[in-house]
């Protein structure tokens, strides 16, 4: 018995866009999958505790799930006001919120 051979790589959007985190971009929310569950419990998370602290080691795809997962999901909710905020090591960060 053969296997078939695989598909071509026109036919398969990369899912991998390197070291860079998946952002909120239509591209990005495309190729992101895999992680619905953790979207879930996150998002459950939020609604029953507005200030949810979310960590993990480096590299796991903390910025991913939210960007490209959870923050698309609640982009769609009248319930939420999404913002994405990443310069807390600025020196001055309360005029920056």
């Amino acid at each position: 018995m053969r296997t078939p051979p695989p598909p071509s790589a026109e036919t398969i959007p990369d899912p991998y866009v390197g070291l860079r985190p998946y952002t909120d971009s239509d591209d990005d929310r495309a190729r992101f999958f895999g992680r619905e569950r953790d979207q879930e419990i996150i998002i459950a998370n939020l609604y029953s505790a507005p200030l949810t602290i979310f960590y993990g080691a480096s590299g796991v795809g903390k910025s991913s799930v939210l960007l490209a997962g959870v923050g698309s999901e609640l982009l769609q909710s009248p319930l939420f006001a999404c913002a994405v905020f990443r310069m807390w090591l600025a020196d001055n960060v309360l005029p920056l919120l």
